[in-house]
């Protein structure tokens, strides 16, 4: 290391030519407190307020707006309970406050009996039980047992071709064998029971069991009871469900005004759901609330704030919003929320469920103590082209917006809904030229749901096995032909497939509607006309289990080329009393896009492969 005399003179000199070895280090720039508090140094003191001053009076920060704050609000509304409820387009019945709209519009008809056999075993034995406990204490063990044996469901019979569709799925067939003659079948009881009116002649209405002079008219009231409030059905025979539109239509009044619902299927019920279609003054009747509030500011996560030096939480990152020139929704929503969003106020104000509700106006006191009276936009100009929210759409043809009123639905928040008792998923078959109703869960006799396809191959296993036992026995002999190939008219499709054929509608040459229709039972070793194959589900049986049966139909439109999906389920729920209530309901959703069923017509086949199974997925 060279000599080098300190001071040094020449540093540069030095540094160039590296006499003084050295190890360099960085360190960032911070403030260093010299006191053990921070409070000064996390401060961020502006040392020049004038320049801050300048900064907002060039943004205009300091410009009046000429225009007060509202600091008190008084609201003028006039009420309506809601009075009539109609199905479908029946006839208006008095409107139930006790019930959940929900339950009322959705509930549907409960199958007890299906194609003359009975189902919904389950609901049966729970009839039953009740029955059971209330008479138990009063009946002998002799008349227990009678009530057992006569009123039970019948075990099914394994040499009965009739009961093929119980014996294919062992589990239903167990489960009906070990209650046959063991418990009471409630619904046979209820159907005894129903149409009399006490003081009831056992003698006439169970001559099979001597009651000995055993009184029970209370009994079969309460247990009448027990079953209607269990198990409620709709007034009409199918209730808001409409078949063709696989959709739900109701309506409710109100004293001055009416509103239908024309195609309600989501499952969520609420106020857009329905249209206004009468409209008129309110009726004297009204309940008139007035209510005096203070108004607070509309706020939401992420809100701008107008002033200085006070940062937003950041909940919601309104710069990350990058919309197209096409998205009117998002440029509406930034405008809202970096423009006017501090031009809203809430007033809030406390009404019941199950009402019409007009606002009739508002009176607002400003800080300069004005007071301005406010009614809605769209009754000042007579337009439904003004910006409103919360408004029912106008289906009274007046072309105008006759009334600024709120609709406040008797709904519930929850459901609980069970597994799917029954679904079918519709889709376009383009190759074919038809639509076809796939059942992914069809209803058992039991009371369960089981997977479609599975069904369909345990019953054609079980009809199949019948046939080779009886070609076995020599009961049956197919005919003899000794070609290769045979000519096939058309093929078949999993039993669970259900057609839809296009027709005309009545009277028209172009509009078009879907038909159900039927595929024939192929089978190997059968004989004579193919059996026609049925829906096993309620909802695609329509019509064919009434006293006259008739065909069914589905508006062309509904079948879209994205498909649909229709779930059938028990729902329950609690209403604002505690009261329980149970429905059966129907959803409709979007499915799973067109489909191919592989069905063919007028080709040959070799012969080793004329029976083999088709197997698709649905």
């Amino acid at each position: 290391m060279a000599d080098i005399t300190l001071p040094i003179a020449n540093m540069v000199e030095v540094l160039q030519k590296r006499s003084i070895p050295a190890v360099t280090r960085w360190n960032r720039l911070e403030g260093r407190p010299r006191t053990h508090h921070f409070d000064r140094a996390l401060k961020a003191e502006v040392r020049d307020a004038l320049w801050m001053l300048t900064r907002q009076w060039q943004l205009g920060e300091l410009r009046a707006d000429d225009a007060g704050s509202p600091v008190l609000a008084k609201v003028h509304v006039a009420a309506e309970p809601l009075s009539g409820f109609s199905e479908r387009s029946g006839a208006a019945t008095s409107f139930d406050p006790l019930i959940p709209l929900e339950a009322q519009v959705e509930r549907h008809p409960i199958p007890f009996t299906l194609d003359g056999r009975p189902v919904s075993i389950d609901l049966r034995m729970v009839m039953g039980r009740e029955w059971m406990a209330l008479v138990r204490p009063l009946l002998s063990p002799d008349q227990i047992v009678l009530f057992k044996t006569t009123f039970t469901i019948e075990a099914p019979d394994p040499n009965d071709p009739a009961d093929d569709h119980i014996i294919a799925h062992r589990g239903t067939w167990q489960r009906l064998a070990a209650l046959s003659g063991r418990a009471v079948d409630g619904m046979q009881l209820l159907e005894r029971l129903k149409g009399t009116i006490a003081p009831r002649d056992f003698t006439v209405i169970l001559p099979e069991i001597p009651l000995g002079g055993v009184d029970l008219d209370r009994e079969c009231d309460r247990f009448i009871a027990f079953c209607d409030r269990l198990f409620p059905q709709p007034r009409a025979n199918r209730g808001s469900w409409v078949p063709d539109r696989l959709e739900y239509q109701f309506g409710l009044d109100a004293a001055s005004s009416s509103f239908k619902a024309k195609e309600y299927y989501q499952g969520h019920l609420d106020w857009y759901n329905l249209d206004l279609v009468s409209a008129g003054p309110n009726s004297p009747s009204a309940t008139n609330v007035v209510h005096t509030f203070l108004p607070t500011p509309v706020k939401f996560s992420g809100m701008p704030n107008t002033r200085w030096w006070k940062f937003e939480d950041e909940r919601v990152n309104i710069g990350a919003i990058a919309p197209d020139s096409t998205d009117l929704v998002k440029l509406v929503v930034m405008e809202f929320g970096l423009i006017y969003a501090n031009d809203w106020f809430n007033f809030p104000v406390r009404l019941k469920v199950g009402q019409w509700c007009n606002v009739k106006g508002l009176i607002i006191t400003n800080t300069f103590g004005e007071k301005h009276w406010i009614t809605a936009a769209s009754r000042d100009t007579g337009t439904e082209r003004d910006s409103t929210m919360f408004t029912l759409a106008d289906a009274t043809g007046l072309g105008t917006s006759p009334s600024a009123g709120l609709l406040l639905l008797p709904t519930v928040p929850k459901v609980q809904e069970s597994d799917a008792l029954e679904s079918f998923v519709m889709a376009r078959d383009e190759m074919a030229n038809m639509v076809w109703a796939m059942e992914t869960t069809v209803p058992m006799a039991d009371g369960r749901g089981r997977a479609g396809k599975e069904v369909a191959s345990e019953l054609r296993t079980r009809m199949q096995k019948r046939l080779d036992d009886d070609f076995a026995a020599g009961a049956i002999t197919d005919p003899a032909w000794s070609a290769d190939i045979r000519y096939r008219l058309m093929t078949s499709v999993p039993e669970h497939w259900i057609p839809f054929i296009s027709v005309h509608e009545e009277g028209s040459n172009r509009q078009t509607k879907l038909q159900r229709s039927s595929m024939p039972r192929i089978m190997r070793h059968g004989q004579g006309t193919p059996q026609k194959v049925k829906p096993r589900g309620q909802l695609l049986r329509e019509g064919l289990d009434d006293d006259s049966p008739a065909a069914y139909f589905v508006q062309e439109e509904e079948a879209t080329r994205a498909g649909i999906e229709v779930t059938r389920t028990f729902q329950r729920t609690r209403w604002t009393d505690g009261s329980v209530h149970v429905w059966m309901g129907m959803r409709k959703g979007t499915g799973r896009g067109e489909g191919s069923s592989g069905l063919r017509f007028d080709f040959l086949q070799p012969r080793k492969e004329l029976f083999q199974p088709v197997v698709l997925q649905p």
